[in-house]
């Protein structure tokens, strides 16, 4: 997370709160809040938010917000939790948890609490479908699918990611959004049969394979002896080094979804021999 980001309970004055809920009484204090709220969203991070910013502006403990998180979002999807020793100097302190929250899922506890803004996203959303009943068109679920996986195609290419990759999580998430599949058509797309040795992204599982460093669950403990990535709650995360070697890797189980990592084969094998050579 950015710390050089200002929080917003320093934008507000004090005097501005009271009983925990920060009230939006007047516009220039929306207009702070929304210009806020775009700067952290523009810094783009998965998870711009602590969880203890909502305290001062939507609630007046952080416990009441871990409830409210916890019963109505999900990890690692809406938030994720950082475990944190406590330890001072002395060696002594209690453990804590520390609670980062993507945009989307801010906004809405902000939005649930606070009328104010709630309002101001009820008027946007108005204004978007208050267009003529003859400029609403119907489309049929496949039109859907296809409006959706040529945006996500031109958003894809901005970043400049393989476009074997792009291929392969467009589709899952075209098939997880609208429920049409493309995986026929996907394997027989051209990018598909020239992917390069250099561009093959594997699992830890397939990766532990062509290693032979053993099973997914052992390969997963390579990777963090390699600093490429570390455990972070019950979840695997790429350090600040690994992320060059990894992307990540969405995936669909039944009602549940998540990320997993997926790594550069020949890049960690280049790795391993040039550690080798040090040694």
């Amino acid at each position: 997370m950015n710390t050089d980001v200002i929080k917003f309970s320093e934008v507000i004055t004090r005097e501005e709160f009271k009983s925990g809920n920060l009230y939006f009484d007047t516009p220039q204090n929306l207009k702070e809040y929304f210009l806020w709220i775009k700067e952290r969203f523009d810094s783009g991070e998965q998870y711009p938010y602590d969880l203890e910013e909502l305290v001062g502006i939507a609630y007046a403990q952080k416990v009441k917000a871990v409830e409210a998180l916890e019963k109505d979002f999900s990890q690692p999807i809406d938030y994720t939790i950082v475990s944190q020793t406590g330890k001072n100097q002395f060696g002594t302190g209690r453990p804590s948890k520390q609670y980062l929250l993507t945009p989307t899922t801010f906004e809405s506890m902000v939005a649930r609490r606070c009328q104010p803004v709630m309002e101001i996203y009820v008027k946007i959303f108005h204004a978007a479908t208050s267009q003529p009943q003859n400029a609403l068109q119907v489309r049929t679920p496949h039109e859907l699918a296809m409006i959706q996986l040529e945006c996500e195609m031109r958003v894809a290419e901005l970043f400049k990611c393989p476009p074997h990759i792009i291929e392969q999580e467009i589709v899952k998430s075209v098939r997880k959004q609208t429920g049409i599949d493309f995986q026929h058509l996907l394997k027989h797309a051209k990018s598909q049969q020239n992917i390069l040795p250099t561009e093959i992204m594997l699992e830890p599982t397939e990766l532990g394979m062509e290693l032979n460093s053993g099973s997914g669950r052992s390969t997963n403990l390579f990777l963090e002896d390699l600093g490429l990535q570390q455990k972070i709650g019950s979840f695997w995360e790429p350090t600040e080094f690994g992320r060059a070697y990894c992307q990540k890797h969405a995936w669909t189980q039944g009602n549940k979804t998540g990320y997993n990592l997926k790594w550069n084969l020949k890049m960690i094998e280049s790795l391993i021999v040039s550690r080798r050579h040090i040694g």
